[in-house]
């Protein structure tokens, strides 16, 4: 797994009985803020070069003991005996003496500790002895030890060792340091705490995200992921807010279970924009989202138009009882699935949580319990795929149609295509349009209250054109 991969880190964390230890590449507070955000570490490990020096983790360790991080050195142990004592989390001294041989006083550990004296970094490097310093040369042979010769003669070689050693290291921190941190720092950073790295439509949510705010260098976006826990999500919002971020992004996981920190944000003077689900509260600076009302509508007149009289047989499949988005959802499509003639609904509301595989159990039961299944109204396209593969395994698929929500093309327009759902409906992922908005705030402009992203029904009609325009066919 690549040392850049926080969310990858974040999965092993979560999955494994051990503790996890990363951070010696963490480059920069930047990455150790990301890292703490996505719940990537239980433990982290330091290097200060990378992490920017003294200044840089100074700073880092504030976002520590705000974590209660557990913090360990990495290498260059003449610093990190000096910074340690100052952690409020310190943990562990890495020991590797690289430096001791060219010291005049190197450290040495005793009883299991090393003591740092002196003042600054407390290094005095051994100009004039060491059979290793005596024998190293520098800037085409000028030699490292002090010769015999007179003061005069041995100042040159002197100070140009000094200047090959200055930029020999400026010159290794260059070649090992990521290229976006050679340029400027960023001038405004965001904070997004979204709900889950897991379903389709939210890495696609992330992914538009990314893509519009590496348009915009002066911009920094930290992406939280909140692993589909209301308790985690809340928790990536206060280190938001205890980081200072100058936008604050929210995608909930439950309407109710993220306003309290939504309100704690307000509080504290930082713009919020809401993304997708709503909270609680119309206090927020901004609510970006589709209509799911307006979408639910499009599902049930579409309903209405594929189901032919006298009798219906419907399942509806929820996203999330706890959600606002599947009450509208479901509350726009009764709008015009209820006028369909001798229509009946035929289980009583039932949570798929937005997931493939509880929507094949609830499919499954519904199965069961009815001979007749006309039309499917999955919260989502997962979980209308998730129905048809229960219907499927069954072998009743063709009995009945299949309606979704989202129309990702690599997924509901995709199985559109397929003949495995009759219509998808679109629900446009909100996160570039936030990312252009937090900037209009940075810029001092007044934004809307509230941004609705327009729909569409992706059909047999439309799918292809759709797929061949995103590459995919």
């Amino acid at each position: 797994m690549r040392a850049d991969d926080i969310h990858g880190h974040a999965r092993v964390r979560a999955a494994s009985p051990v503790r996890i230890q990363t951070g010696e590449n963490w480059w920069f507070p930047r990455d150790m803020a990301n890292a703490i955000a996505a719940g990537a570490s239980d433990l982290a490990m330091l290097d200060v070069m990378k992490i920017g020096g003294i200044t840089g983790w100074l700073r880092a360790m504030g976002q520590a003991e705000a974590a209660s991080l557990p913090v360990s050195s990495h290498i260059f142990v003449e610093a990190s005996a000096h910074l340690l004592p100052v952690t409020p989390t310190a943990h562990w001294l890495e020991w590797l003496d690289l430096a001791g041989a060219v010291m005049a006083e190197p450290l040495r550990p005793m009883g299991g500790t090393v003591t740092a004296t002196g003042p600054g970094l407390g290094i005095d490097w051994d100009e004039a002895g060491g059979e290793a310093v005596q024998r190293g040369r520098v800037d085409s042979g000028a030699a490292f030890a002090v010769s015999s010769r007179g003061k005069k003669q041995e100042e040159e070689p002197l100070m140009k060792r000094r200047q090959v050693l200055k930029l020999g290291v400026a010159a290794t921190a260059a070649a090992f340091m990521p290229t976006r941190y050679l340029f400027a720092a960023a001038k405004y950073r965001f904070g997004f705490s979204q709900v889950t790295t897991v379903e389709p439509w939210r890495v696609q949510f992330n992914k538009d995200m990314k893509k519009e705010a590496e348009l915009h260098p002066e911009l920094e976006l930290l992406i939280a992921d909140g692993q589909d826990k209301t308790e985690k999500q809340v928790a990536d919002v206060e280190t938001f807010i205890s980081q200072g971020v100058d936008v604050l992004l929210i995608s909930p996981k439950e309407s109710a279970g993220l306003t309290p920190v939504t309100l704690k944000a307000i509080e504290a003077k930082i713009p919020v924009i809401i993304l997708d689900r709503n909270v609680n509260t119309d206090k927020y600076t901004q609510f970006i989202g589709g209509d799911n009302v307006v979408i639910g509508r499009a599902a049930g007149a579409y309903a209405a138009k594929v189901l032919s009289g006298g009798s219906a047989g419907i399942v509806e499949i929820w996203g999330g009882l706890g959600t606002q988005a599947s009450h509208d959802r479901s509350n726009g499509f009764h709008e015009n699935a209820d006028k369909i003639a001798g229509v009946k609904f035929l289980l009583q509301q039932m949570d798929g949580d937005w997931k493939q595989a509880k929507a094949y159990d609830i499919m499954q039961t519904a199965l069961k319990a009815n001979e007749k299944i006309d039309l499917v109204y999955g919260h989502n396209d997962p979980m209308a795929y998730g129905a048809y593969l229960a219907a499927k395994d069954a072998g009743r698929e063709k009995e009945m149609k299949f309606l979704g929500v989202d129309a990702i093309p690599d997924e509901g327009v995709t199985w559109v295509h397929n003949g495995q759902l009759t219509a998808t409906f679109l629900y446009a992922t909100p996160g570039a349009e936030g990312v252009r908005q937090g900037l209009k705030l940075m810029a001092g402009q007044t934004v809307e209250k509230k941004i609705t992203l327009p729909t569409e029904t992706i059909d047999a009609s439309n799918a292809d054109e759709i797929l061949k325009k995103n590459g995919l066919l």
